[in-house]
């Protein structure tokens, strides 16, 4: 306050106000997914092959130069997934981060021949789920099979277990309540037992990064809700600062 009354709030300090929480509320930006699909022997580019990125179901192609990309996605870790014919196929976890490019190349091998699986013997996946800070088994936790939409819940030992498996790379999930998910990939062998033993953190640990950082897949959407709302409120607030500054200098 200053010997005339209160200090007007003019409009170029209303506009300051309004871009200082306008920065604070940031949403998280979207990432873009790009590589190419190559021969593994031959180094050469693989049109017309199928980039799947599993968790959002969605699907990309090659083209004649073996490039494919993914714009707007919502930062995040995801499981990659390509397929051409005559090659087997692969896939790999990748994170993308907001504002920002990923690149992801595979490199495919070309298939032994037809009927490749025929007889072969099923395979068994098991593990512990545990928690990181004691390693004591969390029970009651969910176990996903992404590729299969298979889950199943631990026991009271934190011991899950999937039987009769076709030998195949998968991508396993598991999460519970109170803590964030935990995302891997595994090779499950032909008549053979596989373990896969997953520890989970507690979201107690999350820290938020802002709009620099790279948002974990579970608290994406919430995040970007919560710096919207945070927006529309900043834009409402200024609007209303600015009608009044514009009152009190037409009554002076």
């Amino acid at each position: 306050m200053d010997a005339n009354g209160p200090r007007r709030l003019t409009p170029p300090r209303v506009l300051a106000v309004f871009l200082f929480f306008a920065v604070l509320a940031c949403p998280a930006l979207p990432s873009v997914l790009v590589g190419q699909v190559s021969d593994d022997v031959q180094d050469t580019p693989i049109a017309n092959a199928t980039v799947t990125v599993v968790e959002l179901g969605l699907d990309a192609t090659t083209g004649t130069d073996g490039v494919y990309t993914f714009s707007a996605l919502p930062p995040g870790t995801y499981t990659v997934r390509v397929s051409a014919q005559g090659y087997d196929g692969a896939s790999r976890l990748v994170t993308t981060l907001p504002g920002e490019t990923t690149t992801a190349d595979f490199l495919l091998t070309v298939s032994v021949g037809e009927g490749e699986g025929e007889g072969e013997l099923p395979g068994v996946l098991t593990g512990v789920v545990s928690d990181a800070a004691d390693a004591a088994p969390i029970a009651g936790a969910t176990v996903l099979i992404v590729e299969l939409g298979l889950d199943t819940t631990t026991d009271t030992e934190g011991v899950y277990l999937f039987g009769s498996l076709m030998p195949d790379s998968y991508t396993v999930r598991a999460f519970a309540e109170g803590y964030d998910w935990n995302t891997q990939l595994v090779d499950v062998t032909e008549g053979e037992t596989t373990t896969l033993n997953l520890v989970l953190t507690t979201d107690d640990h999350r820290t938020n990064d802002g709009c620099a950082g790279a948002a974990s897949g579970p608290t994406v959407k919430s995040r970007a809700g919560h710096a919207s709302g945070i927006l529309v409120f900043t834009v409402l607030a200024a609007l209303l600062l600015l009608s009044g500054s514009r009152n009190r200098t037409s009554r002076s």
